[in-house]
């Protein structure tokens, strides 16, 4: 027999070990909490009909909880990776993995270079995708139609996290490398993809977690890619598992395998939700090495808040100090060295569903005056919304003099119209590698404050208070609530 023949033979006589038995029941696999707030998206491997998938899903939600993670403060949801059955999916993993080796050569294992070829491949794939033979069509929809998710997700909440099992990878990988190729900056910088059982060449977030008994990872996938005459291969186990604590049973013995009914050890809920299963090098449960995976991939995405009711702002300070100062009149103040007078905000504030422009009002300690404020309203959070957003001067905006709690303070409004001709001449300049923002793809996420002066007075580095909220009087009183750095509203 061929050897491709061969390694496809042996994964169909072992499917139904790959498979959990789900009852066939409506299991949605998805819950709301709010819809700004960060989405945690479940990608399911081969051979899974849609209940399996939306299994999997809750299973992930519920593992979560049970791990920590306060579940009312994220959305979550899946994509579903449809089946045609074992032999057919089997050939889109080896479409896939053809395209990777041949886009990973291409690029000499550069990763930027490899996502740029791989996503103008898919791309150019789906231009003509009616004209391609069916299997290329699946790959290229299931692909297309994961980017698209991802955008979806996107146009209303602060980021995604993507959460593939096996070939669920391989999509993933070719969804985030088409963002890439289209110079989708704004969307990747908010996407974070934890990978699960690996099948990709790459991770796009370096994080995932593939144990080393796992015989579809480590057995199948080789044989085949060796088969197809392939030299790339998925990423290398970075976990070996063990049955119980304190390192009872480690390895590749087949007696826990048949135990957990999966003599492939490849299962997403079987096994790497397994809380029996442990990694050997530091001794946390599987479902813990994913809780762990997932919540770094969430500090690294901005918890935005969106302009609304009047709040007081938070800050990450130089070297990443936090700084809270409280309300205007509370005693608290934060300071800025001289060298770096930037008011960063530890949560961005996000323009999306702003009709009517925004206000934003600082306090200063006794003493201290003001001529001007400059703010920084980008399209992504982070440094490289700088390069691609409004920097305006302190003198754009005239301030008005306001008093909360006995402290004098200024507002500043930016008009509706404002901002909307700054976006406009930020899409005239294309700075943005050709993306065509709008408004509410925006996020105010700093500004500077400058004193009296002739003719320009010095950057301000100590606050007492700040604030911001939707509409020109959108100014604090005495009962607006302290500044609180928590997930979306």
């Amino acid at each position: 027999m061929h050897k491709l023949s061969l390694v496809l033979a042996m994964l169909v006589s072992l499917s139904t070990s790959m498979r959990s038995a789900w009852p066939q029941s409506a299991i949605l696999g998805i819950e709301k909490a709010n819809s700004s707030a960060v989405t945690i998206l479940f990608v399911n491997g081969i051979n899974n009909q849609r209940v399996e998938a939306a299994a999997s899903s809750d299973a992930l939600i519920q593992s979560l909880k049970a791990t920590g993670l306060p579940l009312q403060t994220y959305n979550f949801d899946y994509f579903y990776n449809p089946t045609q059955g074992m032999w057919p999916d089997n050939q889109e993993v080896a479409r896939q993995l053809g395209l990777s080796d041949t886009w990973w050569r291409a690029s000499s294992g550069a990763r930027n270079e490899y996502y740029r070829l791989l996503g103008n491949d898919y791309d150019a794939a789906y231009g003509r995708v009616l004209t391609l033979p069916a299997l290329d069509q699946r790959v290229v929809l299931v692909a297309v139609g994961l980017k698209q998710k991802i955008e979806a997700i996107l146009a209303k909440s602060a980021g995604v996290i993507v959460v593939p099992h096996s070939q669920g990878n391989l999509y993933a990988e070719a969804a985030y490398a088409m963002l890439v190729a289209e110079g989708r900056t704004d969307v990747v910088a908010r996407v974070r993809v934890v990978g699960v059982a690996d099948a990709a060449v790459t991770t796009p977030s370096n994080r995932y977690i593939t144990h080393d008994s796992d015989w579809v990872i480590t057995q199948a996938e080789p044989l085949l890619a060796s088969a197809l005459g392939l030299t790339v291969r998925p990423l290398q186990p970075d976990v070996t598992a063990c049955v119980g604590p304190r390192l009872v049973v480690c390895g590749g013995s087949i007696d826990w395998k048949n135990s957990i009914g999966d003599g492939l050890a490849h299962s997403f809920v079987n096994v790497y939700l397994n809380s029996n299963l442990y990694s050997q090098a530091d001794d946390r449960q599987f479902p813990k090495v994913i809780y762990d995976l997932v919540t770094a991939s969430l500090a690294e995405l901005p918890r935005y808040a969106q302009v609304g009711a009047v709040h007081y702002l938070n800050f990450t300070l130089y070297n990443n100090v936090p700084g809270n100062p409280g309300v205007a009149g509370d005693g608290q103040t934060v300071s800025e060295p001289s060298s770096y007078p930037y008011w960063v905000l530890s949560t961005p504030i996000s323009l999306r569903g702003t009709t009517n422009g925004y206000t934003l009002t600082v306090f200063l300690p006794p003493g201290q005056s003001i001529t001007g404020v400059g703010s920084g309203v980008g399209s992504n959070w982070g440094p490289a919304s700088r390069a691609c957003g409004i920097s305006d001067g302190t003198s754009t905006v005239v301030p008005s003099p306001v008093t909360v709690n006995g402290v004098t303070g200024y507002s500043f409004y930016y008009s509706q119209s404002y901002l909307d001709s700054q976006v406009a001449a930020l899409n005239q300049s294309g700075t943005c590698n050709g993306a065509v923002l709008a408004t509410g793809d925006l996020y105010f996420y700093s500004f500077i404050v400058q004193g009296e002066g002739n003719p320009n007075g010095p950057l301000l580095t100590t606050l007492d208070a700040a604030a911001v909220g939707a509409g020109p009087d959108a100014i604090p009183v005495a009962s607006t609530p302290p500044p609180v750095d928590i997930t979306p509203f």
